[in-house]
C-alpha cells in the first residue's frame, strides 16, 4: 500500500483549515498550522513533509518570508502560495523570494487546490530522487579520489590525513560553519600531487631545493586538483578552497591572479597555513614550537588570527608529540 504524502497547510483562517481537513485528508496525511511561527515549530519537529501550502497575509509573518525560510532550511519541501492578493508584485515576490512551485489565488476551490498539491507531490518525489542520485554520485566520486590518492601516493595520503586532523581542530576553535567542506578540502589539498613524479614529491617533502620548473609544478598542483573536483556536484566550495590552498595572505603563491587577504576563502587561508606547517615538519620532524618558529619567518603570508589558533590547538597533536618524544 502506497504511503500518503505528508502535507502542511498554513493559514490564520480557521474556516479554511477546517475545510481543508474535511476534503483533503482522504488523499493526504494532513497537518495544519494557524500561522507561520506555529508551522516552523511543526517542521522543526517533523521533516517528512512533501508540500507546504501557505497563505500570504498572516499576522505573525508574511507568507513570502515564511516560504523563503522553508526554502533555505528544507529545500526539498515543495512550496505553494495561497493568497487573496492577486496583484503582480505579490506573485513576483513569491516566486523570486519563496521560490514557490504554484501561486494560487483565493477563493480557491478544493479540487484546484488538491490538483496543485498532487503536482507538487510529484515534483517533491523528483527532487528527492535527484538528491539521492547526487549523494550517491558524490560519495562514489569522493571515495574513488581518496582511494586513488591512498594507493598511488601513500606518503602524500598520510600527509593529507595529518592536515585533515589539524583542520578539524582549527575549525572547532573557529566555529567554522561548513566543517564538511573544510574536511574534504583538507583531504584533497594534495590531490594534485597524483600527477607529479615520485622523485619530485620526495624532494619537495624532504625540503630539497627544487629547480624553477619543478618548483612551479609543485606550486601549481592545486590547479590540477581543482580540475579533478570542479565537475563533482555539490562540492564547488571544496574545489574553491583547494584551488586557493597555496595562495598567501599577502598575494604570493598560486593562483597568480590578484586576490589576497580576507578576499581569500577562510577555508583556503586555513589550509594554506596548515600546508605550510606540514612543509616545515617533513624534513626533520621538529617539535611544534620549532615548526611554528620557521613558519613565522614569513608571517605576512598568513592570516595571523589563524596562526594564533594553530598555536593554541595543535601543540599537543600526535604528530608533534611523536617528534617531542624522539627529541627527548
Amino acid at each position: 500500500m502506497t504511503e500518503k504524502p505528508h502535507i502542511l497547510i498554513v493559514d490564520d483562517d480557521e474556516r479554511l483549515l477546517n475545510a481543508a481537513k474535511r476534503t483533503l485528508r482522504k488523499n493526504f496525511v494532513l497537518e495544519v498550522a494557524c500561522g507561520a511561527r506555529e508551522a516552523l515549530d511543526v517542521l522543526e519537529a517533523d521533516d517528512s513533509f512533501a508540500v507546504v501550502v501557505s497563505d500570504q497575509n498572516m499576522p505573525d509573518m508574511k507568507g513570502i518570508c515564511f516560504l523563503s525560510e522553508i526554502e533555505k532550511r528544507w529545500p526539498s519541501v515543495v512550496r505553494i502560495m495561497l493568497t487573496g492578493n492577486s496583484d503582480q508584485d505579490t506573485a513576483i515576490a513569491a516566486i523570486n523570494e519563496g521560490k514557490i512551485f504554484r501561486f494560487l489565488t483565493k477563493p480557491c476551490d478544493q479540487e484546484t487546490l488538491s490538483s496543485a498539491i498532487l503536482e507538487a507531490v510529484g515534483h517533491h518525489k523528483m527532487l528527492v530522487a535527484e538528491k539521492q542520485l547526487i549523494q550517491q554520485t558524490l560519495a562514489g566520486s569522493i571515495k574513488a579520489l581518496t582511494d586513488m590518492l591512498a594507493l598511488s601516493k601513500p606518503d602524500v595520503f598520510q600527509r593529507a590525513s595529518d592536515i585533515r586532523r589539524w583542520a578539524a581542530k582549527v575549525a572547532d576553535e573557529l566555529n567554522y560553519s561548513k566543517t564538511w567542506e573544510l574536511d574534504l578540502a583538507a583531504m584533497f589539498s594534495l590531490l594534485g600531487y597524483i600527477t607529479l613524479p615520485d622523485h619530485l614529491i620526495r624532494k619537495h617533502m624532504y625540503g630539497v631545493e627544487l629547480e624553477e620548473n619543478d618548483a612551479r609544478r609543485v606550486l601549481e598542483a592545486p590547479g590540477t586538483a581543482f580540475n579533478f573536483l570542479k565537475n563533482i556536484p555539490k562540492i564547488e566550495g571544496v574545489a574553491e578552497i583547494v584551488y586557493y590552498s597555496r595562495k598567501g595572505y599577502d598575494s604570493t603563491g598560486f593562483p597568480y591572479e590578484d586576490r589576497w587577504g580576507d578576499d581569500l576563502p577562510l577555508g583556503a587561508r586555513i589550509i594554506y597555513s596548515l600546508l605550510t606547517l606540514s612543509d616545515m615538519t617533513a624534513p626533520d620532524h621538529p617539535t611544534f614550537e620549532v615548526a611554528m618558529r620557521r613558519l613565522r619567518k614569513h608571517e605576512s603570508r598568513h592570516d595571523r588570527d589563524i596562526l594564533k589558533i594553530m598555536e593554541r590547538v595543535l601543540d599537543d597533536d600526535e604528530a608533534f608529540q611523536q617528534a617531542t618524544h624522539a627529541v627527548a
